[in-house]
């Protein structure tokens, strides 16, 4: 069992100039290492000590007295650390593209999903950090934005609100229940998809092979009400392999008003060896999380203006709220059909509820004014998603050396309803309908990639085939209506080979 308790003292103070009101600091965990020599090695512990070291009385200016030397303490630690992935691995090939692998477990230890702290040893990422739990990646100057331009997945499974119509990801596991982060730069990222930005691949603890039942608890307190609780169990009994966490977080924030959150988590998976070379492994993940939203701030005057100089831990939005609901699970077929071919096939579904409610009225870091002040609007999004990956990688000889080829097939459906409606007050929860609709997405892709050995030298061709098919089918527009425009009923087909 491990177990860390945030230090429960008052929040320090960064005093700083320029007007500036203190600053809080944030959760921290908090280790204070003292190391004690004797007074005895030191010889400090009596006049007759003191005088063993006094200064010669032939000393002088040019002749500086004897230093004294304290013993040496050596103290070593080994820890194994893949930095990249290898050429192969599984049923992907890696040679020839830029990886990057992050262990979340390294020390020091990450507290309250700290991304700043878990990808700093990973170039090419920018991270756009926020009060809310909701995460934010970019790469290499693209907008980081919900990490939108980069593919997001979860044992190889994306975990987007819709993989390709709406990219963003509002979901994140945490990293307590993350055995290493794989992330593949770029354009490489064509292993997983056409996203430019990249693929993140949170690659999830397995069972524990080693005992039958074992018990993680992790608890953090901190300033502003903060709390989070990670506790899993894992273990294996005979064939079968059961991993499960509950994971909670929640704190008041740092500003004034609304800036509070409240997540709730829970993943159980269990795998099951049907032979000596298969594994059949299943996954269901329940997800709610929501938050205020605060407003941002402002550092030029402006009508009605909330201004950073004066108070950065002000509010501007009082009534601004944000809610989001996941639940999805997923079927994971693994085969080593010969030790030169293996076969992965997974599949998956899930349910994916995006709610906001947000003031009208006001721009940017300003206080809502005028009529629309006095309402809201509130977006609902539902995405039902499913889909199916089967991929075989095959080992083959030639020339005097071992190649490997990996092709398979991708399938992605999404059936997403939208929702806008027009609330009565600053904080309603439902109001009448402005818009609705409904879009659809189907995908379906084939890849091929062949890495071919020569000594030292490596050439990896590949190509991947991509199919798109999106509608969308309006059922209200009111601002439509009323100009007399007819309401969308559009649907386009897209093929794409990509090299």
């Amino acid at each position: 069992m491990g177990l860390s308790n945030q230090a429960a003292i008052r929040p320090f103070l960064i005093r700083g100039g320029g007007g500036r009101r203190p600053r809080r600091a944030g959760a921290c965990l908090v280790a204070i290492a003292i190391l004690v020599e004797s007074a005895a090695t030191l010889q400090l512990a009596s006049p007759a000590a003191a005088q063993e070291t006094a200064i010669p009385a032939e000393s002088t200016a040019d002749q500086p007295p004897e230093s004294l030397r304290l013993p040496e303490q050596t103290v070593v630690g080994e820890r194994e650390t893949l930095r990249f992935l290898p050429d192969v691995k599984g049923v992907d090939v890696y040679d020839g593209k830029k990886t990057s692998v992050i262990d979340p477990g390294e020390p020091p230890k990450i507290v309250n999903d700290n991304y700043r702290q878990a990808l700093s040893r990973t170039p090419g990422l920018v991270l756009a950090e926020e009060s809310t739990p909701l995460l934010s990646i970019g790469y290499r100057g693209l907008d980081p934005h919900r990490t939108q331009f980069t593919q997001v997945l979860k044992d190889g499974i994306p975990i987007a609100a819709d993989m390709f119509g709406y990219p963003e990801n509002y979901y994140m596991p945490p990293l307590d229940a993350v055995e290493q982060i794989d992330f593949v730069h770029g354009g490489a990222s064509l292993l997983y998809g056409p996203q430019p930005g990249g693929a993140l691949n949170f690659v999830m603890k397995k069972p524990n092979p080693d005992a039958r039942f074992s018990l993680f608890s992790n608890q953090t307190f901190g300033s502003d009400s903060y709390y989070s609780t990670f506790n899993a169990v894992s273990g294996t009994i005979d064939s079968l392999g059961y991993y499960g966490y509950y994971y909670q977080k929640q704190g008041d924030g740092f500003r004034h008003e609304n800036s509070d959150f409240a997540l709730y988590s829970g993943t159980a998976k269990g795998s099951y060896a049907l032979t000596d070379t298969s594994t059949l492994s299943l996954a269901f993940d329940g997800y709610n999380e929501e938050h205020g939203e605060p407003g941002g701030l402002r550092r030029s005057a402006a009508p009605n203006a909330v201004l950073y100089q004066q108070d950065r831990d002000a509010t501007s939005r009082f009534f601004d709220r944000f809610e989001l609901e996941r639940y999805a699970g997923s079927v994971i077929y693994e085969n080593e059909i010969t030790p030169d071919t293996l076969l992965k096939i997974s599949s998956w579904g899930g349910y994916y509820s995006r709610w906001s409610a947000r003031q009208r009225g006001g721009g940017f870091g300003t206080l809502p004014s005028g009529s629309a002040a006095r309402t809201n609007s509130i977006e609902e999004q539902v995405f039902k998603t499913a889909g199916l990956d089967a991929r075989v990688r095959q080992n083959w000889d030639a020339w005097g050396e071992t190649h490997s080829l990996t092709a398979g097939i991708q399938y992605y459906h999404d059936t997403s309803p939208r929702k806008d409606e027009r609330g009565a007050t600053p904080d309603a929860t439902d109001g009448v309908t402005r818009n609705e609709s409904l879009r659809q997405t189907n995908y379906g892709s084939a890849f091929a990639e062949n890495r071919f050995v020569f000594g030292d030298f490596a050439l990896i061709p590949s190509i991947r085939l991509e199919n798109f098919a999106t509608s969308i089918d309006e059922e209200t527009n009111v601002e439509k209506s009323a100009a007399g425009v007819p309401l969308a009923d559009e649907s386009s087909y897209d093929f794409e080979p990509l090299f």
